[in-house]
């Protein structure tokens, strides 16, 4: 079971969130769940690329204008005050504070910071687009795997779930296969998140398998399997793809529990799918079951047993009681 983490999360974070006066016009957009119930969990690296690159504060506002795939950032008062440059050299800079990340919290609609909800204007300026901040197309090209959301969509519980899903598995990457580039640790990683993948995206499941099987250790495969499995885990999840995964979960006890017991968990399960209870009750009754009939298989399955921190950040409860 992964229940021992050696260090905490490390979250990058747009300074507003945590309640800084660093907007444009001075003021802040402190986030109550960031600051009051995430804070005490995660290690936050703080960063306003506006104030930071030197845009200083107040200023006069910006905006995003011209061709989608390669914005300006432009004054909204001012059209002939361009910004892109002074942005794409600071977000160049912060490459090693972006190396040492496992999740990034960034603020909506933000010319800079927005990750795909920031309005692109035309020449006219009406909006025709909508799309990444530039400091955010930066962290992109730093590391595309790097999990990324705004303060707007984690006030949807299985938004957050999703994401800190991302991050801890992101971690778990970096110190198990990463540091370690052995075709045995990266199989172990596969071992223990392939219920996870599966419960995203059932094709990837198959081709992620299908890619270990035929495996050649190097960078570009290395490079390759993690930016499959991760983007498998940013497609969402549904009951109907967890009911699928609970169901492979319970055929591990065929042969050892009782027909009752079985049984107890189809009836959850059943309850589960038509939104009547949450997916943590159903895993607490198959955790309880592995707990009586142990199956050291299962006991890696990240699914079934993610990290303790973990657990807590998503806010789903899954102790065998």
């Amino acid at each position: 079971m992964n229940n021992a983490p050696p260090s905490r999360i490390v979250l990058g974070v747009s300074r507003c969130l945590l309640g800084e006066q660093v907007r444009y016009d001075g003021a802040a957009r402190r986030d109550a769940y960031i600051v009051d119930i995430l804070a005490p969990h995660v290690e936050f690296v703080p960063i306003c690329p506006e104030v930071e690159s030197g845009m200083g504060v107040p200023r006069p506002p910006v905006h995003l204008v011209g061709d989608p795939a390669q914005p300006r950032m432009l004054g909204v008062d001012d059209l002939r005050a361009d910004f892109t440059a002074r942005m794409v050299q600071f977000s160049t800079s912060t490459h090693l504070r972006i190396a040492r990340l496992h999740g990034y919290i960034l603020k909506s609609r933000s010319p800079s910071c927005g990750i795909n909800d920031t309005p692109i204007f035309s020449a006219d300026g009406n909006v025709h687009a909508h799309g990444a901040g530039l400091f955010t197309r930066a962290i992109i090209g730093c590391d595309v795997n790097l999990p990324l959301q705004d303060e707007r969509a984690l006030q949807a519980p299985d938004v957050r779930d999703q994401f800190f899903e991302q991050v801890f598995s992101y971690r778990r990457w970096h110190q198990q296969v990463a540091g370690a580039q052995t075709l045995v640790a990266l199989r172990e990683f596969h071992v223990t998140h392939k219920y996870s993948v599966l419960a995203h995206h059932q094709d990837s499941y198959r081709a992620l398998g299908q890619m270990l099987a035929h495996a050649m250790l190097s960078p570009a495969f290395t490079a390759q399997y993690a930016e499959r499995f991760f983007a498998a885990l940013r497609r969402p999840t549904t009951r109907a793809s967890h009911a699928n995964v609970l169901q492979h979960l319970l055929g591990y006890f065929k042969k050892t529990a009782t027909v009752a017991e079985r049984h107890r968990v189809l009836e959850l399960l059943s309850s589960y799918q038509q939104g009547m209870i949450e997916l943590g009750r159903v895993l607490q009754e198959l955790r309880c079951l592995n707990a009586r009939y142990p199956n050291a298989y299962l006991l890696k399955q990240n699914y079934l047993y993610p990290e303790m921190d973990e657990m807590l950040l998503r806010g789903n409860e899954r102790a065998c009681s």
